[in-house]
């Protein structure tokens, strides 16, 4: 049985390329789409996982400082009545100022999403076509961040840094009032004591 020298090279190279494709594939983020059909996710039970970059969390980044890119999970589905379901889960790091030292405090939000969406339950009660109708799942997700992240950022109990107070000459004791009354008697003629 004869090997084929060149046959070989060319199954180890093509064998390497697709390894190198599946490592750089489960390396990369994919960027989750700004709109969804959500009905349509729904029905088909999907799975959406990717990142939200932190420059489009715009609310988020106006409360908070040094935010990091969401990490988030979802799967859609309809439950018993045929409304469409998120249910996934998000997290992401970033940092704020803690409200008992005032020095940056950086913090992990993580959080669990379920959420069911009810046409008939909208405030506007038309149906919605073409562009209208899709979800805004950006928004959706940086309203989930908000709702995950906690009311007051502290550090824990006793590993605040507090600054050192400045050490300052305070200022002169002000004079005794009553000093003047001592001068008046020391120069009355009449005192006996």
């Amino acid at each position: 049985m004869a090997i084929r020298i060149g046959h070989d090279a060319g199954f180890l190279k093509w064998m390497v390329r697709k390894t190198h494709f599946r490592i750089m594939s489960a390396r990369m983020t994919h960027s989750l789409p700004d709109r969804v059909d959500l009905p349509k996710l729904a029905a088909q039970a999907a799975t959406l996982s990717g990142e939200v970059p932190a420059s489009e969390l715009t609310r988020v980044g106006h409360l908070f400082r040094d935010v990091q890119a969401v990490q988030v999970s979802l799967n859609f589905a309809q439950d018993e009545q045929g409304r469409a379901t998120i249910r996934g889960h998000l997290q992401t790091a970033m940092t704020a100022r803690c409200q008992r030292c005032l020095q940056p405090v950086a913090f992990t939000v993580a959080g669990e999403i379920d959420f069911g969406h009810d046409e008939m339950h909208e405030a506007d009660a038309a149906p919605r076509r073409g562009a209208d109708a899709a979800f805004d799942l950006k928004t959706f997700i940086e309203d989930e961040v908000l709702l995950a992240c906690p009311m007051i950022t502290l550090h824990p109990l006793g590993t605040c840094e507090y600054p050192a107070p400045e050490e300052s000459p305070g200022p002169a004791a002000p004079p005794n009032p009553f000093d003047v009354l001592r001068t008046f008697r020391q120069n009355d003629p009449n005192d006996r004591t």
